[in-house]
């Protein structure tokens, strides 16, 4: 056999192999499609989804009980919504309108059982209030309407502190709506004060985030052009030696399409994590919390005697002010102190949440005692002084010893954790009266 047969041959082969190569692509496509499809009038559900950070958790005990696709719109929906700058207070979602999550427009505020907001008791807080890892229907304003039969308005944001709250009711105030009764649910973002790098009192969570949106703007436009310039630079000199600009990105998308398919099988296929749904990305949960050790010191509020006494100081001070106007208008303000695992770790289960999670609730399990012990000490100091002292109520530990899982995370918790924390404001608010 001369040479030229067998490069007709071995052409043939790369032809063919080329072939089945993409056929192979189509048909794996084509299965992730029919896979992917929910049987009912939603839109085709998000075929071949890969889960992340977010959405692994709707693979939790908790949702169990859940389709596989209700269980991952909650947390879909959780991220679907943008943000906005809102003037004083930093940003809210805007409006928007989910298989799970709802945003109303003219407040930014998410719909609850019973939702209105005249006459209506306030809830304030942050993303757990909010109801990350719930349903509308699964909040904590929606299970305290459920069992109360009260009017409520959620007015929790993700990432939002106790000023921010108060800054927020401050301003709805102005406008001239009253509640009948206001709840601060906080705890957990008050830790921003923790964090080894923060130095700003008050402050928030998204200090850098907006500095680059609105200040920052123009650098990163003028760094943009400037990526742009070297990139048609480089294509340029592709160019140069016989492609076209063109034909270069032609021909990554070809290959982006026919190769897509195979490395999403191939994460698959690698995947060590075993939860009984498969996740295509490795988000590995297989060591017992026990075994977690501390590694980093990211908040330190258990370090530094001046840090976290700033840090309680200024959550306290905002709930003062908070109940110092509303005692003024006869309106009634009632503080949580919210449950979070940092706290009692050791009597939680937790296995099943990714290894990250642990690692992180480790970390910061003594910056956390020490923030919500000093927390505690403060307010019974300053409390006196504005006759405030029965609006606190320390609920941080009504979770611990809970034989289910409850949390999702390091702080949020499911559902029914919800349920459980809701029906302890009830009873707390009920016998107040």
């Amino acid at each position: 056999m001369n040479i030229s047969n067998i490069i007709k041959i071995m052409l043939v082969n790369l032809l063919v192999l080329f072939i089945i190569i993409i056929i192979g692509s189509i048909l794996l496509r084509a299965f992730d499609v029919h896979k992917g499809e929910p049987g009912d009038k939603q839109e085709s559900f998000r075929a071949n989804k890969e889960f992340d950070r977010n959405t692994i958790r709707s693979t939790y005990p908790m949702y169990s009980h859940l389709t596989s696709e209700y269980a991952m719109n909650i947390f879909t929906d959780y991220a679907g919504p943008e943000t906005t700058y809102s003037p004083f207070t930093g940003w809210r979602r805007k409006a928007y309108n989910g298989l799970t999550v709802n945003v109303e427009d003219e407040y930014h505020t998410r719909l609850s059982l019973n939702h209105n907001v005249n006459n209506s008791i306030w809830f304030f807080g942050g993303s757990t209030l909010w109801g990350t890892g719930s349903d509308d229907k699964n909040t904590i304003p929606s299970h305290y309407a459920r069992v109360s039969g009260d009017d409520v308005w959620n007015l929790g944001e993700s990432g939002y502190n106790s000023f921010q709250e108060f800054i927020q009711l401050s301003m709805l105030l102005l406008r001239g709506i009253r509640p009948s009764s206001v709840i601060f649910y906080d705890g957990v973002n008050e830790s921003i004060y923790c964090n080894t790098n923060n130095k700003d009192y008050p402050t928030h969570s998204r200090v850098e985030r907006w500095e680059k949106y609105m200040g920052g703007y123009e650098a990163i436009r003028r760094e943009n052009i400037i990526l742009k310039k070297k990139l048609r630079k480089k294509i340029g000199e592709k160019s140069s030696i016989g492609a076209s600009p063109e034909s270069i990105r032609l021909v990554n998308s070809v290959y982006g399409y026919i190769a897509e398919p195979y490395l999403r099988l191939y994460k698959k296929a690698t995947d060590k994590r075993v939860i009984g749904r498969e996740p295509s990305e490795n988000l590995k949960s297989g060591t017992p919390f026990s075994e977690f050790h501390q590694k980093e010191k990211y908040k330190n509020c258990d370090k530094s005697k001046e840090k976290v006494k700033k840090a309680a100081s200024a959550t306290v001070r905002a709930w003062l002010m908070a109940y110092d106007i509303l005692n003024a208008q006869n309106i009634s303000l009632k503080i949580f102190l919210q449950p979070t695992s940092q706290l009692a770790p050791n009597s939680l289960q937790l296995d099943y949440l990714v290894d990250s999670q642990k690692q992180q609730i480790v970390d910061e399990s003594a910056s956390y005692k020490a923030q919500y012990a000093e927390i505690r000490k403060i307010w019974s100091e300053e409390c006196g002084h504005h006759n405030a002292c029965e609006s606190f109520y320390d609920i941080s530990s009504i979770l611990d010893g809970v034989d289910e899982e409850i949390y999702i995370d390091a702080m949020h918790i499911g559902p029914r954790g919800n349920k459980m924390v809701a029906k302890e404001i009830y009873s707390i608010i009920k016998s107040s009266k």
